[in-house]
């Protein structure tokens, strides 16, 4: 699952997309959210999107298991007005990366929209170690974490 703000505005300078402004002293209970999830176990892990992007933050939180995902991105939420590529490589203020039990998805995913943030399910975990995207087109694999390595955790 992804939860994420999807009020702010893509930097021009660089691929980083703040939301500050737009929400301001609501930032600290919108991370307070992920502390509810975890002590609920509505989420059983979670990483922020950090400057590896979505896609190599998501290959990060799955190495260590090699687990694998296939990452439908036509649920993919993505800012108004921001391309896709940049969505996917930016720096967002407020992004994290869930893994939640199928019976919780609803229940976690309420935790985020009820603050008025974004929260998606994108995929189910598998064994593979496949990092996959996949749309209309096809699928492409974009990280095989049995032959690669983002942190070198899951060597």
């Amino acid at each position: 699952m992804l939860a994420c703000c999807l009020d702010g505005r893509m930097r021009d300078d660089f691929l980083f997309f703040p939301s500050f402004d737009e929400r301001g002293d609501r930032l600290a209970g919108d991370v307070r959210a992920l502390a509810e999830v975890a002590e609920s176990g509505a989420a059983v892990a979670a990483k922020d999107v950090s400057m590896a992007g979505m896609i190599g933050s998501l290959a990060m939180l799955l190495e260590a298991n090699r687990l694998g995902v296939q990452v439908d991105m036509d649920e993919l939420p993505v800012p108004e007005g921001v391309p896709v590529a940049d969505w996917l490589s930016c720096f967002p203020c407020f992004a994290f990366l869930l893994t939640t039990p199928d019976d919780r998805v609803e229940e976690c995913a309420k935790a985020f929209t009820a603050r008025g943030l974004t929260a998606r399910r994108l995929g189910t975990l598998d064994d593979t170690g496949e990092v996959r995207l996949r749309d209309a087109s096809g699928s492409v694999v974009v990280f095989d974490l049995n032959e690669e390595s983002v942190t070198r955790l899951g060597r």
